[in-house]
């Protein structure tokens, strides 16, 4: 998220900091606090104003029912065109003839 910040992130001396930290806590000697902070990804997807290459969520979840809709129109359409049919084809019309 350095893009979204004034000052570009130094990650080396972050992460040296960041060494020195745990390594003083482990010890017993903490010099600050060492803090672990997790979020979800969905944070980025549902925020708009951070979010402005992909899609958020809500339109993936209509996406994937508008795709269960056509699956299952798709379905309909082989019952009755190759099942129901072709039964009647093969079963009913050779007495016809």
């Amino acid at each position: 998220m350095s893009w979204y910040l004034t000052k570009p992130v130094d990650f080396e001396r972050h992460n040296e900091e960041n060494e020195s930290v745990w390594r003083a806590y482990h010890q017993g000697k903490p010099y600050r606090v060492p803090v672990i902070i997790s979020g979800s990804i969905r944070n980025l997807f549902e925020n708009s104003e951070l979010n402005t290459t992909s899609p958020t969520s809500a339109f993936l979840r209509k996406k994937l029912l508008f795709m269960g809709v056509c699956e299952f129109v798709q379905s309909l359409y082989f019952l009755v065109c190759h099942v129901f049919i072709g039964f009647i084809t093969l079963e009913v019309m050779p007495r016809f003839l």
